[in-house]
């Protein structure tokens, strides 16, 4: 059911459907409890509240604080934070812990501790001067006195060097550019007989929903048979308008929009220092979706994956070595470059 359940997380994060719809949806697509049943509305609050999905755990042996799970998550953080605040919007429920992002430690949760490959914690020490040092660090009993920890102004600054060494050449970003461009027009053909056939979809329900209401009154149909057909006619009405809303949206897309995403990419540090601490996280995780290792002592990166449309980093044969290989390995990682 982890493909149902998925479907519906996202559906419910795009903000144009309520409870009750978004329960009827759930049963056309197919999902169902274990035992094979439907599932009510109640169900499916406690679906989309439920962090677990997200991969985090939160229990008495947690102390109600959300921990990072070792299962895998089936959407992701963002999906369940925008799903939070449509269900709660900013009210607050006693008891119930809600999962923040820190705006001053945006890397929490991306960087991993170089010996246990375990993420970074965050916090800020009092100095000397009665001041606060806000820094990245492994207290895990494992990595005492081994990891040192750093400033999170130095691990930031870094990490848009990081940023902006990782950006493409122009000739790939425009190479994208055409690609992009030749696929959207591609499939907005596609689209627009989508679309065609959900409208006339719609205009079959009408008619088949008239023609029960006639039947009825011509005494053909019982009141509940009546009753039955009139719901089972609105339950596709409301899946196939929820379908038709996704479509229309696809449609939107136009040439500058794709030009906004890939002056994205042209000035991608810069557009990471001005995101919000929810912006950062998403194009964190996509941009680098198993982690970063960091290297203490020569402010360097290293990671087993980066994101394909960053992938290509022009490397100069005279560069020294420093320079030519930015993202170096950790512990249980292979360099990228």
């Amino acid at each position: 059911m982890a493909r149902f359940v998925k479907d519906v997380l996202e559906r419910f994060s795009q903000g144009d459907i309520t409870k009750a719809e978004l329960t009827r949806y759930a049963t056309s697509i197919g999902l169902r409890s274990r035992y094979g049943k439907k599932l009510s509305e109640d169900r499916i609050h406690n679906l989309i509240k439920n962090p677990v999905y997200a991969g985090y755990v939160v229990d008495n042996f947690t102390k109600g604080e959300l921990i990072q799970g070792k299962h895998e998550p089936i959407v992701s953080v963002d999906t369940y934070e925008i799903n939070q605040t449509l269900l709660y919007g900013k009210r607050t429920r006693k008891g119930e812990v809600r999962l923040k992002f820190n705006p001053d430690y945006p890397l929490k949760g991306l960087v991993v501790c170089p010996h246990c490959t375990k993420p970074l914690y965050a916090s800020a020490p009092k100095t000397g001067a009665g001041g606060k040092s806000p820094r990245y660090h492994c207290s895990r009993k494992s990595c005492k006195g081994l990891i040192k920890s750093i400033k999170a102004s130095i691990m930031h600054e870094d990490f848009e060097n990081m940023l902006e060494r990782i950006k493409p050449d122009e000739r790939v970003i425009q190479l994208y550019k055409e690609v992009l461009v030749a696929e959207a027009t591609n499939q907005l053909g596609t689209l627009n007989d989508k679309i065609s056939k959900h409208r006339s979809s719609l205009d079959t329900v009408a008619d088949n929903r008239l023609s029960a209401i006639r039947k009825f009154n011509a005494d053909q149909l019982t009141s509940e048979e009546k009753t039955d057909l009139i719901d089972a006619l609105d339950d596709d009405k409301a899946v196939i308008n929820i379908e038709l809303r996704k479509l229309e949206k696809q449609q939107t897309i136009r040439e500058k929009d794709i030009e906004l995403a890939l002056n994205v990419m042209r000035d991608v540090n810069r557009q990471w220092i001005v995101a919000s601490p929810q912006a950062k996280y998403r194009f964190q995780s996509v941009l680098f979706p198993e982690g970063l290792v960091y290297d203490y002592e020569n402010h360097r990166f290293g990671t087993s994956q980066i994101s394909a449309l960053y992938r290509y980093v022009p490397n100069k044969k005279d560069l020294p070595v420093s320079e030519k290989s930015f993202l170096v390995a950790g512990v249980g990682f292979e360099p990228t470059t």
